[in-house]
């Protein structure tokens, strides 16, 4: 009696923002989609996924609209009851043995996953459009996949394939399959949008951005040809930050943390002129450690580590101001920084 879905059975990266379609081969009957009749839920995590179910006579088609979009790289499983009958009392007949009605044997399942979503601007996944959106752009300039769909530009949840690797899916800020000079404009449309964060927030070390140093200095180039005004000289600024002149070398650094103000995620780098013992902690305005970052032997060179706002036992820390002190052999330095959460 089902003639066919969208998604299909075992279908991979299904959009997120898309209703489940299931189209009958004849009329249903109403009566039978009672309560239950759909079920929706995440196989990773178990939860029921709630949403709305509709059935649209005119195409013998039942929808199912999840209340709040499908979740990131989830697993879905659609249960049709067994129960659900055609005008003519016909049930489904999920084990194909001519006798339909019995569940859960007798059940229609559909399972797929889901793809990414992204928000056009976001290039870096940290819930806000700001200057930093340059770094993925520039770590992945070039780099092409599938494109979004129509009015991709549009500020809001849009639903992504994963390319290679998936952190460049958010990189195309336009949609149009290729990273390039164009998502930096949209970086400029959507400043300042925020939204809440879906999977993991993207951040790079120091020996990748250095890697990349002549897509920055080609972006640099772009933006002395693009009117973003007070918002290029941001970016400009960003691009000085994490690609300074490796003078610095033949001496211990400390650098600033980047950003700050910072939300949960903040980058520290640094430098050893030699191979040494290494400690960096996080202490509070008490004095008191909340979290060390590096304790170890390093070799010469640049180091960059991340904090993402928590302590040592994982848990996160309150709005507040923060330090970090690193010491290396006669090397003693502290700075400081704000977290507003």
């Amino acid at each position: 009696m089902v003639d066919s879905t969208s998604p299909y059975h075992n279908e991979k990266e299904y959009a997120v923002t898309d209703s489940v379609s299931i189209y009958f081969s004849e009329a249903i009957s109403q009566a039978s989609l009672q309560p239950g009749a759909v079920t929706a839920s995440s196989l990773r995590t178990g939860a029921t996924i709630t949403g709305e179910l509709t059935y649209h006579p005119e195409k013998n088609l039942l929808t199912f609209a999840p209340e709040n979009g499908f979740v990131i790289n989830d697993s879905i499983r659609i249960v049709l009851d067994s129960r659900i009958a055609d005008l003519a009392g016909n049930t489904l007949d999920g084990d194909g043995d001519g006798a339909g009605g019995d569940s859960p044997e007798d059940d229609y399942t559909l399972i797929f996953t889901t793809g990414l979503a992204v928000y056009p601007g976001d290039a870096n996944n940290d819930g806000v459009v700001n200057e930093l959106d340059v770094l993925p752009i520039g770590i992945y300039w070039g780099f092409s996949g599938e494109p979004r769909h129509s009015e991709a530009e549009l500020w809001g949840r849009q639903a992504a394939k994963s390319w290679t690797p998936a952190r460049a899916s958010y990189a195309d800020c336009n949609g149009d399959g290729v990273v390039n000079d164009d998502d930096l404009a949209l970086i400029e449309t959507n400043w300042g949008m925020s939204h809440e964060i879906e999977g993991t927030p993207i951040a790079f070390t120091m020996d990748e951005l250095a890697e990349k140093s002549g897509n920055f200095r080609q972006i640099n180039e772009h933006l002395k040809n693009m009117s973003l005004g007070p918002k290029a000289d941001k970016i400009h600024d960003v691009l000085e930050t994490y690609l300074a002149d490796q003078s610095n070398i033949g001496n211990f650094t400390l650098g600033r943390n980047f950003p700050n103000p910072f939300n949960p995620i903040t980058t520290i780098d640094f430098s050893v002129p030699r191979e040494c013992h290494v400690t960096l902690e996080v202490y509070n305005v008490l004095g008191q450690t909340v979290k060390m970052l590096v304790d170890e032997n390093l070799p010469q060179g640049y180091h960059s580590v991340t904090w993402d706002a928590t302590n040592s036992n994982g848990n996160p820390v309150p709005t507040g101001v923060y330090f970090y002190r690193m010491t290396a052999d006669e090397f003693h330095m502290v700075r400081k920084m704000l977290l507003i959460r």
